[in-house]
């Protein structure tokens, strides 16, 4: 019980909601791209995302491509859903992954300086006093979308929230990590299929 509460404690990202479109049929995907639609000030973001969310994904055994190493920092700006689709479809990919930055707030608050007793009590030398200080908080909020390409479909979408993460990198292995348990769980993500470019060959 003391360890899931320390490694619950570790996480960043938390979900608050998601749902699943229970009118397409589940469907074993052979090419995902990600799309991480961050601003371009926070590129190590947008980079860290895609890359940490393609790498979960190949380790449940599918394909899945990063949309910034594809076509490049800007691959969808200035385009509509349908353009957006289009293009993914050209890249040989039948499902599209994107993630939204749809907050970011950074705020300061004080934390309290506190006193401890010694190992040999109050009356052995007194105790240890722990300075306050101010503390910076960073809180990010996102939108995560799956679409089908055979349909055009939104297959699923979910809202999450991350606090004070202490890397780019930390923030994108446990957001990705959370995000592809929450979609195999609700049967987004079935047993992968073969690649098509390992069933031409």
């Amino acid at each position: 019980m003391i360890a899931l509460v320390f490694l619950s404690a570790c996480n960043s990202t938390h979900i608050t909601s998601s749902w699943r479109n229970e009118h397409v049929a589940p469907a074993s995907y052979g090419r995902i791209m990600v799309a991480a639609m961050i601003p371009d000030n926070q590129r190590n973001i947008q980079q860290a995302m895609e890359r940490s969310m393609v790498d979960q994904l190949r380790r449940k055994g599918y394909q899945a491509v990063s949309a910034f190493q594809e076509f490049g920092p800007k691959a969808f700006q200035g385009l509509n859903e349908n353009a957006v689709m289009a293009k993914v479809r050209g890249n040989n990919a039948d499902a599209l992954i994107t993630i939204s930055q749809t907050d970011h707030s950074r705020s300061r608050s004080y934390v309290p300086g506190s006193i401890y007793p010694s190992p040999w009590g109050w009356g052995w030398g007194g105790g240890y006093y722990s300075p306050g200080y101010v503390r910076n908080n960073t809180r990010y909020a996102w939108e995560t979308n799956f679409y089908d390409m055979a349909s055009n479909k939104m297959v699923y979408s979910v809202q999450s929230q991350s606090f004070d993460p202490s890397s780019a990198n930390d923030l994108a292995e446990d957001y990705s990590r959370q995000i592809v348990r929450d979609m195999k769980d609700k049967g987004v993500l079935v047993k992968p299929q073969k690649s098509k470019d390992l069933a031409e060959k």
